[in-house]
């Protein structure tokens, strides 16, 4: 199977605010990108994205690389940040009918916890 996309991770200085940016290096196209947020050890970047046309999370290399699907699922997931002990926290939900929930996961994707 393919890469869905390369990404390399930077950071820029525009309207006098420090950003995180995410350069996809492999999809000419546009793909929704939201909320990249460097990992505490600075080694790789998070961020959610419809690469596949559902909103996951991703992490990436800080390197560059092929990003990682952590969430597999069929969720909207939404305000990801790093949490101690290099796992990721974000809400999600399901659908407009559930109210969004909160989730822990490990920087792989593994260990959910709500």
């Amino acid at each position: 199977m393919l890469p869905l996309a390369i990404f390399t991770g930077y950071t820029s200085f525009m309207s006098r605010r420090l950003k995180i940016r995410l350069r996809n290096l492999s999809h000419s196209g546009h793909v929704g990108l939201s909320g990249p947020a460097w990992s505490p050890d600075g080694r790789e970047i998070a961020f959610s994205s419809q690469v596949d046309g559902n909103w996951d999370i991703y992490v990436v290399d800080a390197e560059g690389g092929t990003p990682r699907d952590v969430t597999h699922d069929s969720a909207i997931v939404f305000s990801l940040a790093w949490a101690p002990g290099n796992h990721i926290a974000f809400g999600a939900v399901s659908s407009a009918e559930i109210p969004p929930e909160c989730y822990v996961v490990d920087r792989d994707g593994g260990n959910p916890v709500k």
